[in-house]
């Protein structure tokens, strides 16, 4: 299913929110703290349309299937994980990791393992050489 993307106007509402982390065209991120005070309402009897709303983030905008996806979503982290599993942790995003441009010392660290590993398996190779030429010799 297509999500509905933002307009500028939209974009522009939505940003001036304290419980906006990111935003995008399409996609849109909330804070921690707003994922707390959502189960803590939530639990309290509060319908989600109500939540969002209460808090300055107009389900007209936001949209309620994608309100409702992240309400499953944080009440089963929840649910599973306590209040802890609501923190965003970006090491434990699935998907593609980011990549970290390493400094010369890390460069030249993972070179000299490299090397080594190298040597390593050329002394490994010459003595499986050595062996299979003393086993010919005797045959």
């Amino acid at each position: 299913m297509p999500t509905k993307e933002f307009s500028n106007e939209e974009l522009d509402y939505l940003l001036k929110s304290p419980y906006i982390k990111e935003i995008n065209n399409s996609c849109i991120s909330f804070t921690d703290d707003f994922k707390r005070l959502f189960i803590t309402e939530r639990q309290k009897g509060k319908f989600v349309r109500e939540i969002f709303n209460e808090n300055g983030l107009d389900i007209s905008i936001i949209g309620m299937p994608r309100a409702a996806s992240s309400s499953q979503k944080w009440m089963k982290k929840y649910l599973n994980e306590g209040m802890d599993g609501l923190y965003d942790a970006n090491s434990k995003k699935p998907g593609r990791q980011r990549k970290k441009e390493l400094t010369i010392w890390k460069v030249n660290d993972k070179l000299r393992a490299e090397n080594l590993m190298l040597k390593a398996e050329n002394e490994l190779l010459k003595k499986i050489d050595s062996l299979e030429r003393g086993l010919r010799k005797k045959t």
